[in-house]
């Protein structure tokens, strides 16, 4: 006795306002039915046939036709229908067949094969491959390939997706072959470009710009990142990566951040709030190997092999430099280094600084405190000091261990010349 009564096998009298026994002699009836546990065969409505051009239900097995017919023209079901295939217009409010062509429209549409055409719903579900334009309130699941149009609060494609997913909140696919966009979140294996205002996701690359107001990630290369907090790509960003806190790439031309950039192979432009590394590994930063980028600008750290500008508060070059600006600069091979300590291994140019240190220098040096092992030039200082010197000091202190040219200051020794200490002018002709 309820509302609604189903089972298999009766054996008995069921009561209520739908009564269904698929081993009675009518399966569905209203208000009453009765049955025996005699064997028959279970029943999924009420005649037989190959196909029918019309099919109406209430409640499955309650409908005209056995769910082995084939409908071609109309099936209206009230609550819940089901068929082997539907060939035209479908309405209910449950709708479940094994294959679907033509418009479906119900609360929840469920196909069991292949799909073509338009399904309208809450909640739409085609196991494999769907072909046409799928409309969900709440979502749409294809279990195969979707070859069209599908847009819902969540869209979720097992395989690969060759049309467009416009998911309002989430859009998951395979490799998707146009771009995914979504107010929320967009996952995806490979696509051609993803749009989500709260993220993006692809576990390969991405053949076009991934665009976001949180973050960004791409397993692979990336055709530009755009994040409103960061951007992450394990291969190659052409043209650039844009973020407000943080971009990292393996190598990216250009990466600008609020708060700092890392490439692990080059970036030829580094322009961060914080700090800008070209590493081969962030974790040995900053005694890593690194690469080439063109411009590093940040206030507090640069680190990079082979640069050509580097202006911050520390900058670090583990290879050739041709400009470093900072409080602190450092650069195996150095043109220009302005700053409070300036340190270089073959510095070939001009040094300023409070404090410079050159294992070899070629140019012109003017610091409070200029300490070489060779000088080959002009070195303007307090405290001037070398171990060969060649050409002109000028300090309050100048000292060389072996001198070729002309010391000018207050204190000018020459430890190795004939007079080793001089006012005012010392001159030595040491010359290796």
């Amino acid at each position: 006795i309820g509302l609604v009564n189903d089972c298999e096998e009766l054996d008995g009298v069921q009561i209520g306002l739908i009564n269904i026994a698929k081993n009675a002699l009518i399966p569905f009836t209203i208000l009453f039915n009765i049955a025996s546990n005699e064997k028959r065969k279970i029943a999924t409505g009420l005649f037989e046939a190959t196909w029918t051009p019309f099919q109406f239900g209430i409640v499955a097995p309650g409908q005209i036709f056995t769910e082995e017919t084939d409908v071609t023209g109309l099936r209206l079901n009230l609550f819940y229908g089901k068929n082997k295939s539907v060939t035209g217009v479908d309405v209910g409010t449950y709708n479940r067949s094994y294959e679907m062509a033509g418009l479906e429209v119900g609360i929840y549409n469920k196909i069991y094969k292949n799909a073509y055409g338009v399904q309208a719903g809450l909640v739409n579900t085609t196991f494999k491959n769907y072909y046409g334009i799928q409309l969900g309130l709440i979502a749409n699941y294809t279990g195969g390939s979707l070859y069209g149009f599908s847009l819902a609060p969540v869209t979720y494609t097992e395989k690969d997706v060759y049309g467009m997913q416009i998911g309002l909140f989430t859009n998951v696919g395979n490799i998707v072959y146009s771009p995914q966009l979504s107010i929320g979140m967009n996952v995806a294996q490979s696509a051609t470009g993803q749009i989500g205002l709260l993220g993006n996701y692809s576990e390969k690359s991405v053949y076009g710009p991934q665009i976001s107001a949180t973050g960004n990630y791409s397993g692979g290369d990336a055709y530009g990142q755009f994040g409103g907090l960061f951007n992450f790509a394990e291969g190659n960003v052409i043209p650039g990566q844009i973020a407000l806190l943080f971009n990292a790439a393996h190598f990216t031309p250009l990466q600008i951040a609020g708060f700092g950039n890392y490439a692990k192979g080059e970036a030829y432009f580094q322009f961060a709030g914080i700090f800008n590394i070209v590493s081969s590994d962030i974790r040995d930063a900053p005694l890593a190997v690194s690469a080439d980028p063109y411009v590093q600008i940040a206030s507090f750290f640069n680190l990079s092999e082979d640069t050509y500008m580097q202006v911050s508060a520390f900058n670090l070059d583990h290879g050739r430099n041709y400009f470093q600006l900072g409080a602190i600069n450092y650069a195996r091979k150095a043109s220009f280094q302005a700053g409070g300590i300036n340190v270089s291994f073959k510095l070939m140019g001009v040094q300023a600084g409070a404090v410079n240190v050159n294992d070899n220098f070629y140019g012109v040096q003017l610091g409070a405190i200029n300490v070489n092992d060779d000088m080959y030039g002009l070195a303007v200082g307090i405290f001037n000091i070398a171990d060969d010197s060649y050409g002109v000091t000028i300090g309050l202190f100048n000292y060389a261990d072996d001198l070729c040219g002309v010391q000018i200051g207050l204190i000018n020794v020459h430890e190795h010349g004939e007079i080793p200490a001089m006012f005012g002018m010392n001159y030595g002709a040491n010359c290796k």
